[in-house]
C-alpha cells in the first residue's frame, strides 16, 4: 500500500471516533445507548486492526516503529474505553503474544511489563470484571509461580501471589452486593415518601354498570381503579423483583469466581489441608468461600466432584448430601447428584430417593401436578405463570431419569416416570415421549423411512416453465375446471382451447383466429351497392358487351359517382 492509501485510510478511521467526551459504563444489553456504545467499540476495533496488519510495511525494517504505533493505538483506545475490559483485554494479550515471538530478551521484558501494566490499570478500572481477573490469575499460574518446587514454603508463597488477583474481584463483588441492598432500601423509602406526600385520596364516584348479561365482569374495562395504596404496593413488589434479579446475577458471579480460584489452587497446591491451611488448596479456598456467604450451587457441585475426580476422597458424598439440605429446591443440584450416584457410585436407589424428593418439593407430589394442569377460577395469572416455570425448571431432571430408565431400569419405572411426564406436560405428543424410551444419539429407528417400494422413490415431476398468463379481456368466457385458461395453448401446440361456443381442438395446420368473444372478432368491410346493379347492369349485359371487353383491353378505368372507387378489367 502506498503512503498515499495509506494516509487516506487512516483518516476515515476517525470519521464519527468520539476521542473527546468523558469514558461512560457500557449500557445493558436491550437498553437506551446500546448501539451507539457498540459503534464506538467498533470504530476503535477497526483502527487497531488496521494498525495490527501493518499495511504500510513496518514490521520488517521498522520494527520499533511498528510496535509503537500499535501501542499508541491501544492506549488511545484504552482512555476512551475505560470501562470496557475486553479492551484492556485484548491490549494485554498482544503485548504477551508480540513478546513471545520477539527475539531481544530487552524488548520481551518491555512488552511484558507493558502488558501488565495494562492488566493492572484495566482491574483499578473495573474490579468487579471478572474476565480481567482471569487474565490476571491466568498469567500469575504460568509465568510468575515456581511451580516445579516441592518446598514448603515455595507452595505457599505460591499461593499468596495466586490469591492477590481472586481477592481483589471479591471484594468488589460483596462490596457490589452491600450496595444493591441500599439502593432496593433507598428505592422502597422513596417510593413511600412520594405517596406519602401526595393529597389525600378521593372516594371514587361510583359509576352505574349496565345490565348486560354477555358482558364480562372480570374485563378490563370492569376492573375497580387501584387505590393508592395498592399502587404504591405494586411499584414496590416491582422494585423487589428487578433487585432479587440483579441479586441473583451478582451471587452466580461470586460463585463463578470461587469455582474457578479453587480450581486454580488445586493445581498450584494441591487438595490441601483444612486444619492447618498450610497449604490452602482447594479445600482451603472451599472453607474460605462458606462463611463470606452468596454462594450458589455450583460451589458445592464443583467442590464435590473434584474431591472424587482428583483424589478418590470419600468426602464427595458429604459434600453432596450437606448441599442438598441447603438447596433442597435447585433443580441443577438435583440433576448433578443423581448424576454422580448413578455414574460414579452405581447407587440408585439413593439416586431415585433423591429424584422424587426434589421433584415433589418443586412440583408438589403427582395428585398436585396433576391438578395444576387444570385452571382454576380463583387462579392467578402469576400463578399460572409460577407454576409454569416451575414444570420447565424439573424437565431436564425428569428426562435424564427417564433415559436411565429407559436404558437400565424396569418397565414399571419407565412407566410411572411417563404419567408424571404426562401430567405436567399434557400439550406434548404422546408418539415423542414414547419414541424417547428407544432414542439412540446416532439413529432414530423410529423416525427413518424405509423404502418398500420403488413406487415410493419416484423422482418429481420436473415442472414447466412457467407461461406468463395475460389478464382475461372484458367479456371473456368463465374458466372450465381441469381445463387450461384461455391463451395458455397456442394454435401451434395443438391444445385444447376454449371458445365462445365450448372447447374445441387448435388445428396446427388452419389455426382459427384467437379471439375470445364475437366483440373482437373482425367483421367484413360494409360495401355499397354496385352500379351495374338493376338496369344498367341489364343494358350493359345485353348490347354493350364489346364495349366492356374493349375497356378491359384498355386497362384499369375508374368511374364516379357511386361513393367509392372500383377497378374496371
Amino acid at each position: 500500500m502506498s503512503a498515499r492509501s495509506a494516509r487516506h485510510n487512516f483518516d476515515k478511521f476517525f470519521e464519527g471516533l468520539d476521542r473527546k467526551s468523558l469514558p461512560m459504563l457500557p449500557p445493558v444489553h436491550g437498553y437506551e445507548g446500546e448501539d451507539q456504545f457498540g459503534d464506538q467499540v467498533e470504530k476503535w476495533k477497526t483502527w487497531i486492526d488496521w494498525e495490527t496488519s501493518d499495511p504500510v510495511s513496518l514490521r520488517e525494517d521498522e520494527t520499533p516503529l511498528y510496535r509503537k504505533r500499535v501501542l499508541y493505538a491501544f492506549k488511545q483506545a484504552v482512555t476512551s474505553l475505560r470501562f470496557y475490559p475486553q479492551i484492556w483485554f485484548d491490549a494485554a494479550q498482544w503485548c504477551y503474544d508480540t513478546a513471545a515471538t520477539t527475539p531481544e530478551v530487552s524488548v520481551q521484558e518491555e512488552l511484558a511489563t507493558q502488558g501488565d501494566d495494562f492488566l493492572e490499570q484495566g482491574s483499578e478500572a473495573n474490579p468487579e470484571s471478572v474476565l480481567l481477573c482471569l487474565k490476571r490469575a491466568d498469567k500469575m499460574e504460568t509465568s510468575k509461580l515456581d511451580l516445579g518446587s516441592s518446598d514448603a514454603q515455595t507452595v505457599q508463597s505460591n499461593g499468596e501471589k495466586l490469591d492477590v488477583p481472586f481477592e481483589h474481584c471479591h471484594k468488589a463483588l460483596y462490596a457490589l452486593k452491600d450496595t444493591f441492598v441500599e439502593r432496593e432500601k433507598a428505592g422502597i423509602a422513596a417510593i413511600r415518601e412520594h405517596f406519602a406526600s401526595l393529597p389525600p385520596e378521593e372516594e371514587p364516584e361510583p359509576t352505574e354498570q349496565a345490565e348486560d348479561d354477555d358482558e364480562d365482569e372480570e374485563s378490563p374495562a370492569a376492573e375497580k381503579p387501584k387505590s393508592r395504596q395498592e399502587q404504591m404496593a405494586a411499584q414496590i413488589k416491582s422494585l423487589q423483583k428487578i433487585s432479587k434479579a440483579r441479586l441473583e446475577d451478582l451471587k452466580k458471579t461470586i460463585s463463578y469466581v470461587w469455582v474457578a480460584k479453587m480450581r486454580a489452587f488445586r493445581r498450584v497446591q494441591g487438595q490441601g489441608n483444612t486444619s492447618t491451611k498450610i497449604p490452602k488448596g482447594f479445600r482451603g479456598v472451599f472453607a474460605e468461600a462458606r462463611p463470606r456467604g452468596q454462594l450458589t450451587s455450583e460451589v458445592y457441585v464443583a467442590s464435590a466432584l473434584t474431591e472424587w475426580f482428583c483424589h478418590q476422597d470419600p468426602s464427595a458424598m458429604r459434600i453432596f448430601e450437606r448441599g442438598l439440605k441447603l438447596f433442597p429446591t435447585d433443580e441443577a443440584y438435583a440433576e448433578a447428584y443423581v448424576r454422580f450416584l448413578v455414574e460414579q457410585k452405581h447407587d440408585l436407589v439413593n439416586a431415585r430417593v433423591v429424584f422424587e424428593t426434589t421433584i415433589t418439593k418443586i412440583v408438589g407430589p403427582q395428585q398436585g401436578a396433576a391438578m395444576m394442569t387444570n385452571t382454576n377460577a380463583k387462579e392467578t395469572k402469576e400463578q399460572e405463570e409460577e407454576d409454569l416455570k416451575k414444570k420447565d425448571r424439573v424437565r431436564g431432571l425428569l428426562w435424564y431419569m427417564h433415559d436411565y430408565e429407559s436404558k437400565y431400569g424396569d418397565l414399571a419405572q419407565i412407566q410411572k416416570l411417563e404419567k408424571r411426564m404426562r401430567e405436567l406436560y399434557p400439550d406434548e405428543l404422546e408418539v415423542s415421549r414414547f419414541a424417547s424410551r428407544f432414542a439412540e444419539p446416532q439413529f432414530d429407528g423410529i423416525a427413518v423411512q424405509l423404502v418398500l417400494s420403488e413406487s415410493q422413490v419416484r423422482p418429481r415431476a420436473t415442472p414447466l416453465p412457467a407461461v406468463v398468463q395475460q389478464p382475461p379481456p372484458a367479456g371473456a368466457p368463465p374458466m372450465i375446471p381441469g381445463l387450461p385458461p384461455v391463451g395458455m395453448a397456442s394454435p401451434d401446440q395443438g391444445g385444447l382451447r376454449l371458445g365462445p361456443q365450448g372447447p374445441y381442438m387448435a388445428s396446427p395446420k388452419r389455426p382459427l383466429d384467437d379471439m375470445d368473444s364475437d366483440a373482437e372478432h373482425q367483421r367484413k368491410f360494409a360495401r355499397a351497392e354496385s352500379p351495374l346493379k338493376g338496369a344498367a347492369g341489364r343494358r350493359g349485359a345485353g348490347g354493350n358487351q364489346p364495349a366492356v371487353l374493349g375497356s378491359l383491353a384498355q386497362g384499369p378505368a375508374v368511374s364516379g359517382g357511386s361513393g367509392f372507387i372500383t377497378k374496371n378489367y
